[in-house]
């Protein structure tokens, strides 16, 4: 989970144990699919030096 969902989760439950009326919505929550995005390798060592 990305730090500003994180972070929108926790304002959310806040508010709402306040007593106010909430609502939530993550825009860009499947914008960036990570697993899409990146392209694994297997690395040897010798390129870690």
């Amino acid at each position: 989970m990305h730090r500003s969902v994180a972070m929108a989760e926790a304002l959310y439950n806040h508010v709402q144990a306040l007593g106010y009326r909430a609502t939530i919505e993550h825009r860009d929550m499947f914008k960036n699919n990570v697993e899409e995005d990146c392209n694994p390798r297997e690395v040897t060592a010798a390129e870690l030096i």
